[in-house]
């Protein structure tokens, strides 16, 4: 397993990080071979406070010849202490709706964000990021068998089965039964 590393001199004037802390930008790289993805750069969105970090933003580059439709990361955070902030993750799915003009085409760079909230408890040393899969089409590297992939397709399916839904609907009363429906969702939806 072959690392590329990157080292960026991040300022933060709070208690969480030293006035000159380095971070290493660590990318995994992947075992299998063929990934249609490359590494381009990871940073550590700190939000207004400076005292925490908010989320870990990561670009990649779709060097195959192919639209990507869906992809996950996951990234491990280290701080000093030895403190390990890891397992968080992100997948993007651009084809919710069989769009594929949502794809990343060729070329294209693909900017994923892992939200959520991080106080470390020294400051960051290295943040590593690994691809857990990639979708080209009806193709997905290195293989279906990723619970992030399979969330993704659980999530598809949910869609797919809700839009059957409203065609069956429209095709009985029309598009007014489409706005009922609506206007009772909003209805359920406000009373919670």
């Amino acid at each position: 397993m072959i690392k590329k590393t990157l080292c960026v001199l991040i300022v933060g004037l709070t208690s969480h990080f030293q006035l000159y802390a380095q971070i290493a930008f660590n990318y995994v790289t992947p075992s299998e071979p063929g990934v249609p993805v490359s590494y381009i750069s990871t940073s550590l969105d700190e939000g207004s406070s400076n005292s925490h970090i908010v989320g870990i933003i990561t670009v990649f580059k779709n060097i195959s010849d192919r639209p990507i439709t869906a992809i996950g990361i996951s990234c491990s955070l280290y701080d000093s202490s030895g403190h390990t902030y890891s397992n968080s993750t992100a997948a993007d799915n651009t084809f919710p709706f069989g769009e594929t003009k949502l794809a990343y085409l060729p070329g294209a760079l693909i900017e994923l964000k892992i939200p959520g909230t991080i106080v470390p408890a020294a400051p960051v040393e290295r943040v590593d990021v690994k691809v857990n899969f990639v979708e080209i089409g009806d193709k997905v590297w290195p293989d279906k068998s990723s619970e992030e992939f399979r969330d993704v397709f659980q999530m598809r399916r949910g869609w797919s089965q809700m839009r059957r839904y409203y065609i069956g609907e429209y095709q009985i009363g029309g598009i007014e039964r489409i706005r009922a429906l609506i206007e009772e969702d909003k209805s359920r939806l406000a009373s919670r």
